[in-house]
């Protein structure tokens, strides 16, 4: 897992360093500012990001949703680094884009937890988006199947089927509950569809 430390201050970016080694995460580059982050984004995205948020130049909110906009709509967690610890700056880290936050000085067991949790929800997303684009070649050339799923999408989510399966914001929200509840009900909703068209099918050379 390749982790992306952006913090202006030397110390912060060793400590963390030789913090995330111990956890068994060796694969970490350093940025010390919000211009080398973001020219590091451009070169090869990593798997996580931790982020400073008081730095010179550009502060850690204001880079944040450029590293979003580069991940172009891949599941990127951005993990804010703070010593603030108001209520106001705490939200805000969300709202500009942040998957977390963690507070300074840095708990050891509190991040690294935190870090494994958001590598085990990045691999299922990555699974889900392989699952969709696998499960988008197989209905597509099913015209009984694709009509069907066409309804559910509509009806659900207000788009074609075509739509849904282009956009990668439909398939890469899966760290939010309500994104991995919708997701659930799909999968039950294309399991009982695919039943339904069997026993159909059954029935059909039965006779």
């Amino acid at each position: 897992m390749k982790i992306l430390i952006v913090d202006d201050e030397p110390i912060n970016r060793a400590m963390l360093v030789s913090m995330l080694s111990e956890a068994g995460f060796t694969d970490c580059v350093e940025a010390s500012c919000g211009n080398d982050a973001l020219a590091i984004v451009e070169q090869a995205i990593p798997d996580l990001v931790l982020l400073d948020v008081v730095m010179p130049g550009m502060s850690g909110f204001e880079v944040a949703p450029q590293i979003r906009n580069l991940a172009d709509g891949r599941y990127l967690p951005i993990l804010f680094i703070t010593a603030l610890d108001d209520k106001e700056s705490l939200m805000k880290c969300l709202e500009v884009g942040g998957n977390d936050f963690a507070t300074k000085p840095f708990d050891k067991h509190i991040l690294t937890a935190k870090i494994r949790a958001h590598e085990k929800i990045r691999k299922f997303t990555i699974r889900c988006e392989k699952e969709n684009c696998n499960l988008f070649e197989v209905i597509r050339t099913d015209d009984a199947i694709w009509g069907k799923l066409e309804l559910i999408v509509q009806k659900r989510f207000k788009i074609s089927a075509v739509e849904f399966f282009s956009s990668p914001d439909n398939y890469t929200g899966f760290a939010t509950a309500k994104a991995l509840s919708i997701a659930t009900k799909y999968r039950e909703q294309m399991s009982s569809l695919k039943k339904c068209i069997d026993k159909r099918e059954e029935n059909s050379g039965a006779f």
